[in-house]
């Protein structure tokens, strides 16, 4: 992946402008990338099914993670920059301990491919969705499928925490997630009850696919 400003070309390596270095290792299709909190350090995920762990600063690959059976779709680190959680098209999400690099947890519960995922800032939970279009959310205490929230009819493409969620509403940060998918639709739910907040879109005339 090449990054300039903020355009973005797909590659089998990465390329920054910035900093006038080639980060080097993949062997297929870039699919996804996301900067530790910390900014320190960058994860990429490609269709050769590794995770690659970079410093920024040096370029340097630190650490190239092998776990997974398919290409991966989504890379996302913990607001403590203590976890990473990675997802896969062989429906797997797998959370890292980013000090040891063990897999800490194996999120089962998917079964088809997971297209993304992310973890919220205290790392306390997990948030998926996939080609089911169900969005699940998870304990990143204990790995479990905490809920199951079947508000799309096809594949979800997207799935995000709110950090700072407004104050009038009452919802502490890491209480919202959203999620979007194939069906046009994006769902804001609370993450404690698993209630449907609000829905942006609509089948007629909302996005033809998020």
């Amino acid at each position: 992946v090449a990054l300039g400003g903020a355009r973005r070309k797909m590659s089998e390596n990465c390329n920054f402008k910035a900093t006038g270095k080639k980060l080097m290792g993949h062997s297929g299709a870039i699919t996804c990338l996301d900067f530790s909190p910390d900014g320190q350090f960058l994860a990429s995920g490609s269709a050769d099914c590794t995770v690659k762990i970079w410093n920024f600063k040096s370029g340097k690959l630190l650490k190239s993670i092998e776990e997974h059976t398919a290409g991966i779709n989504s890379v996302a680190w913990g607001g403590k920059s203590g976890a990473l959680c990675t997802a896969s098209d062989d429906g797997k999400i797998l959370v890292h301990d980013v000090k040891t690099w063990k897999v800490r947890h194996k999120l089962i519960g998917h079964t088809k491919p997971v297209f993304c995922v992310d973890m919220s800032k205290d790392e306390s939970l997990i948030v998926s969705g996939g080609m089911g279009g169900k969005v699940r959310i998870w304990s990143g205490r204990t790995g479990r499928c905490e809920k199951i929230l079947p508000g799309h009819v096809k594949p979800v493409t997207a799935v995000a925490f709110n950090p700072e969620p407004p104050k009038s509403k009452g919802y502490p940060a890491d209480k919202l997630i959203v999620s979007s998918g194939y069906d046009g639709l994006c769902r804001i739910w609370e993450t404690e009850t698993g209630h449907l907040l609000r829905t942006v879109g609509n089948d007629l005339n909302g996005h033809p696919a998020v």
